[in-house]
């Protein structure tokens, strides 16, 4: 029963970083979980033997009556005849403080996590040197790859995403390809809006068949270039550059799991 209980417990809490779009945390972070937690759940089982224990008696065949119970301990016990022996059910306010502070280690986890993830997306620049260069239709899909991959990122991979105003952008980016040569100026912009990852991207069409959606992951407070993406999409414009998108945005996701268990 009790190791069934605690199996319980602990698919709950997976369920619940799952749902919250929790990620590994480092090292240290998860050897202090881990340690808290077995304490906790060391807590649990201890209060829980003694219950099952106190339910099944000494042993002894005439084992002493129970004492009376009276006051507020009353509600917590009462008496259950099962074949001439009665069962006794204990509610302990001590292993409820143990369950609350639990779930209190969790919630601790998962919003350190979640900081780690605060994650802006610079507007992504068109690089045309297709042989029709600079079209309307090409600069209206550029424009739109930025809010896809970030309402991906906020949706389906569970990044806060942080916005990075334009007009800062602008000013800070003197010439296509600026910033996305220089990912260590880049990442002043985005620890300004308190973000620990920086994706900076671009449009680059070769040729008006195809085009590669490229995005630079950086490690903001380390001011480090963690990946450079690359995803290519054919097709009609507008579903390939949702699919490439959701690609992408699936390619920085793994690329921060594993930049977060490295370190």
């Amino acid at each position: 029963m009790i190791t069934a209980w605690s199996i319980s417990v602990d698919a709950a809490f997976g369920r619940m970083f799952l749902i919250r779009g929790a990620r590994p945390l480092t090292a240290a972070r998860q050897s202090l979980l881990c340690l808290c937690t077995c304490a906790l759940h060391w807590r649990i089982w201890g209060v829980l033997k003694r219950d099952e224990l106190m339910e099944r008696g000494t042993g002894n065949e005439n084992p002493m009556p129970p004492s009376p119970v009276r006051g507020r301990s009353a509600l917590c016990q009462r008496q259950r005849p099962h074949g001439g022996r009665g069962r006794t059910a204990h509610c302990t306010a001590t292993h409820w403080v143990a369950v609350a502070l639990l779930i209190a280690v969790q919630s601790v986890a998962v919003d350190t996590a979640h900081a780690l993830e605060r994650i802006a997306v610079l507007d992504f620049e068109l690089l045309d040197v297709s042989p029709d260069p600079g079209t309307a239709r090409e600069i209206q899909r550029t424009a739109s790859v930025a809010p896809l991959l970030r309402a991906a990122l906020d949706a389906d991979m569970g990044f806060e995403v942080v916005s990075v105003d334009s007009e800062v952008q602008a000013r800070a980016d003197a010439a296509v390809g600026y910033l996305y040569q220089r990912p260590t100026l880049a990442a002043e912009l985005a620890e300004q809006v308190g973000a620990a990852w920086l994706v900076i991207g671009r449009v680059h069409k070769p040729s008006p068949l195809f085009a590669y959606l490229k995005a630079q992951l950086v490690d903001v407070h380390a001011r480090d270039l963690v990946a450079d993406l690359v995803v290519e999409v054919k097709g009609p414009m507008e579903d390939a550059t949702r699919r490439g998108v959701a690609v992408l945005a699936e390619q920085i996701d793994t690329a921060v799991r594993r930049r977060v268990r490295s370190e």
